[in-house]
């Protein structure tokens, strides 16, 4: 037998099985017919049928219960001066909330009302001062009709799209709404999200300027290779795979590039020079003509720049080399201290 948290009183109210009182009567929102109210030791408390009866729709039931308790919860917030809010998850981080207080913003709600041609809406909420409507749609099992969401969308009014699939998420009902979709919207970021979009703007300038640098450097096709026989220094190279642990050693880094599908084999190599042991991640035999690139990047890093501002720099550097058929090699540089 199926069990509802909730049940409708003598009034036409919602009542969560917590609050109700067996001096009153309850009756299954979906069917109307009478309810009994569990409220026991052993099991967790709930409403349930009569025996005998007929067990309606849980959809319907959880549907219809989902509108009341809007209406319901909304107008109980204006009477006693309290917010009900509306919270629409932000379309960039998915993790924080766009808020806003319908029970100061909102003048009436009225639930199964047409405002929109051949469409009746769950909830429809009358701005204060305004002829705009908010509409939230209470969708359980089956998404919003594509016929339906198209005609929302010509009209224009802000339409809320509330998801659910069990009767425990009816209880946050009762002090907000939490949207994860919306139609017709002006604002789907939060406040983190758009303060972080206003500082990509004051670094635009930055990240441009960076660009142009970089576009004159970075080659417009790929290069051949030529044997690696010295390294940029002149000095003789004698690759070596071993694989070594250098100890109190102070870690640098050096971009260089690469074709794509170098020679194999891949290793690590290194030879040390002066005191200073250079270690190369990639193809031991070959590496490009155009090689010393360190200028190139020149002040990515420096002090002054976020890492989102580096990132930004050069994952585009990146898809130029890409559209090149250049991939970046990395060659880091041991100096023990």
């Amino acid at each position: 037998m199926l069990t509802y948290p909730y049940a409708t009183d003598e009034a036409g109210g919602i009542v969560h099985i917590s609050d109700a009182e067996k001096i009153h009567s309850y009756y299954c929102t979906g069917c109307n017919k009478p309810m009994v109210c569990r409220q026991g030791k052993k099991r967790e408390w709930h409403f349930a049928h009569k025996a005998a009866q007929e067990v309606c729709s849980w959809e319907s039931v959880l549907h219809k219960q989902a509108k009341h308790l809007i209406e319901q919860s909304f107008k109980f917030a204006q009477k006693n001066r309290q917010p009900y809010f509306i919270h629409l998850s932000c379309d960039t981080c998915e993790n924080n909330y766009i808020s806003g207080n319908i029970a100061s913003g909102c003048s009436d709600v009225i639930l199964e009302k047409s405002v929109v041609d051949n469409t009746r809406s769950d909830v429809v909420f009358i701005e204060k001062n305004s002829n705009r409507y908010l509409i939230v749609e209470v969708v359980v099992e089956h998404a919003l009709e594509p016929e339906t969401e198209a005609r929302y969308r010509a009209a224009g009014h802000p339409v809320f799209i509330l998801e659910l699939d069990d009767f425990c998420q009816l209880r946050e009902l009762e002090k907000q709404i939490v949207i994860h979709k919306a139609l017709n919207t002006k604002t789907t970021i939060c406040k983190k999200c758009k303060e972080k979009e206003e500082e990509w703007e004051k670094q635009r300038h930055l990240v441009e300027s960076e660009l142009h640098r970089l576009s004159t450097r970075i080659p417009a096709e790929s290069k051949g290779f030529r044997h690696w026989d010295k390294d940029k220094y002149g000095n003789s190279m004698f690759p070596s795979t071993k694989e070594k642990v250098f100890a109190n050693a102070k870690v640098l880094c050096e971009l260089g590039f690469r074709q794509h599908n170098p020679q194999k084999p891949w290793s690590f190599s290194f030879y040390t020079h002066w005191g200073t042991i250079y270690a190369h991640l990639g193809g031991t035999d070959v590496i490009p003509i155009w090689e010393d690139t360190t200028p190139m990047l020149h002040g990515i890093g420096a002090d002054g720049q976020s890492s989102e501002l580096q990132r930004l720099v050069f994952d585009v550097a990146y898809k130029k080399m890409e559209a090149a058929g250049i991939e970046l090699r990395t060659s880091f540089y041991f100096r023990m201290i």
